[in-house]
């Protein structure tokens, strides 16, 4: 069973995700979902942050990670 969003915590790392953060607090998302989201775009920003043509779109864009994760470009 799911838990709901009033008694689980959202973790550090999508509060400082604002994207999935405005995405899960509409109640689109599960807090595991948007939980698991965060983590796949932290995990992409770590991976491509420094090939120059993603490093200029992420200055641009502060939600620019999150963004490409939800593309699903990289599936």
């Amino acid at each position: 069973m799911l838990a709901t969003t009033s008694n689980v915590k959202p973790s550090t790392t999508l509060l400082a995700d604002s994207f999935w953060m405005k995405i899960w607090q509409s109640g689109a998302l599960s807090i595991q979902e948007a939980e698991r989201r965060a983590l796949g775009s932290q995990r992409l920003k770590e991976a491509y942050s420094s090939v120059p043509f993603y490093a200029k779109k992420a200055a641009r864009d502060s939600q620019f990670w999150s963004k490409f994760y939800a593309s699903r470009v990289n599936s």
